[in-house]
């Protein structure tokens, strides 16, 4: 069954839309890497159907907040990856 996401916060630069999950520090439950796969397939879809916007799913936590307002703020936030968002992508 699907369940239900709603994402933290939306930013909205220019085209590009950032869609925020904030989690804590080290949360790197089965439940969080099944969001983080599930969101990235979602927002490739939007992306693919479409080219008015771009969508950029991310993941942070305290830890990272940090370094991803500096990113926002140098306009080089598409890449980039918290450590929580990098812990959930280990297997």
């Amino acid at each position: 069954t699907a369940g239900n996401f709603n994402p933290d916060f939306f930013i909205k630069l220019g085209n590009d839309i950032l869609v925020i999950e904030v989690k804590q520090d080290g949360d790197i439950s089965d439940e969080n890497k099944a969001k983080l796969k599930y969101a990235r397939e979602h927002f490739n879809r939007v992306n693919s159907l479409q080219s008015k916007q771009r969508y950029y799913f991310k993941f942070i936590s305290p830890e990272s907040y940090d370094l991803f307002f500096q990113r926002l703020r140098g306009g080089k936030y598409q890449d980039f990856a918290s450590t929580l968002e990098a812990d959930l992508d280990k297997e």
